[in-house]
């Protein structure tokens, strides 16, 4: 058969972002936060947190809860200052489990029964008499109305847990550890895990002052300096997977429509590792229904929505082997494909590239959006912090989105670094806690 060259062509099209796009998304993402922080209707909510950032001197033992996904961990962190920090103890539990009959992110469940089973946990790490100050990462929309209070928007992330959507998460938790009898825990700050990766890089980095999620979902966070915009310096959760002025594709107008909140979530679902597969697999059907890829091959082999993953992403771009042997494994033992031909692996491993890079692309736009909002002197040098799969395992994600944000940024006169800070959400849950506590 012929491999689809005309198709490639046009799909680079398709998914190009070049400079002059990326600077029209971060002036427009630049405006849709001003909107959100002047109260009026955009697609960024600009949530505050409530919370400053650390001086790094920030010291005791502190609890962390980190819940932001079907895994939810408890750690016991000890800030030492300057800097330094040590997780005492960590307890990783899932919130469902085929194999012990539970699964408490469904709507089968309610929130009583999910909070009480966290509260449990938090008090397999919370013994003795020792009484404990918690700071608590909640990776959901919320209206954050005070350090403690923080009413839940919407479920994302396919939770859909019953009874938890319009009220206040803190409560909620307060509720439960009372109900299972742990008195000795506090709770000191409720925080998303955007505000929680910028506490945990900011306590060890002055020059941090932008965090970024790049995992299964997206979202962004910053500090705020302006007084125009507030009295004092507080970390703005952007939410900035919302954002919505984006020329999207037609594969991406068919993965939003069948997702499962249309119309919403429009960025992240063109950059975070949950979409990217599900958009990877309407290229390869559309291309199959073309006839440029697979041919009598196909059967029912990529039918199935989210049949196809960031993992196998991760696995295909990082196919450096002599015929491409491993995205052939890959074919073969995930999708029962066999005898694909070298042309077709090389087509599917640059659609993989494709998607990958654009979605680079447009998180570095969005944070160029972010510095050019904060008016920074050009010669500042400034870190961003970044947690998240995407960029810490898909091979070639960090080159793109430095090469983007170099683009961006090529007359400012000083380098901006991509941080990696692995589980960030937890140990700046713990500094949260003792910035309450102060």
């Amino acid at each position: 058969m012929t491999v689809g060259c005309g198709g490639l062509q046009e799909l680079k099209r398709e998914l190009e972002v070049d400079p002059d796009e990326m600077k029209r998304i971060a002036a427009s993402f630049q405006r849709e936060m001003e909107l959100g922080l002047e109260g009026r209707s955009g697609s960024l909510p600009m949530l505050s947190s409530h919370v400053g950032s650390p001086t790094g001197d920030e010291r005791g033992d502190y609890l962390a809860l980190d819940f932001g996904g079907t895994n939810v961990r408890v750690l016991l962190v000890e800030l030492r200052g300057e800097g330094v920090y040590r997780e005492k103890q960590r307890l990783s539990v899932p919130l469902k489990d085929s194999k012990a009959g539970y699964d408490l992110t469904c709507c089968v469940a309610d929130g009583g029964q999910l909070f009480d089973f966290i509260a449990e946990k938090i008090g397999l790490v919370a013994t003795g008499e020792i009484s404990y100050r918690l700071g608590y990462t909640f990776s959901f929309p919320c209206c954050l109305l005070e350090p403690g209070k923080a009413v839940l928007l919407r479920w994302t992330k396919e939770f859909s847990t019953r009874d938890v959507v319009g009220r206040d998460v803190g409560e909620l938790l307060q509720n439960a550890l009372r109900r299972n009898g742990i008195n000795n825990v506090q709770l000191g700050a409720i925080l998303n895990d955007t505000v929680g990766t910028l506490l945990a890089a900011a306590y060890q980095d002055k020059n941090c002052d932008i965090a970024s999620i790049l995992g299964t979902g997206h979202n962004t966070s910053y500090l705020e300096k302006n007084k125009h915009w507030c009295e004092r310096p507080v970390i703005i959760n952007i939410e900035a997977g919302n954002f919505d002025k984006l020329k999207g594709s037609r594969y991406d107008r068919i993965l939003d429509e069948n997702s499962e909140n249309p119309g919403r979530q429009l960025l992240e679902k063109m950059v975070s590792g949950r979409y990217l597969g599900e958009l990877v697999r309407i290229v390869l059907i559309s291309f199959y229904q073309e006839g440029l890829i697979f041919g009598g091959n196909w059967g029912e082999a990529f039918a199935a929505k989210d049949i196809f993953t960031a993992k196998h992403i991760c696995r295909i771009l990082g196919d450096e082997s002599r015929g491409l042997k491993v995205i052939d494994e890959v074919l073969h033992k995930d999708f029962s494909l066999i005898d694909t031909d070298l042309e077709e692996r090389r087509l599917l491993r640059d659609i993989c590239g494709l998607v990958v890079e654009r979605s680079a692309k447009l998180a570095a736009a969005t944070y160029h959006g972010v510095i050019c909002h904060q008016g920074f002197p050009c010669g500042t040098e400034r870190t961003i912090a970044v947690d998240g799969s995407l960029f810490e395992k898909i091979p070639f994600f960090p080159v793109f989105l430095d090469a983007a944000l170099e683009k961006l940024r090529e007359n400012e006169g000083a380098p901006t670094r991509m941080r990696l800070v692995k589980d960030g959400s937890g140990i700046g849950a713990a500094v949260a806690a003792a910035l309450a506590k102060n």
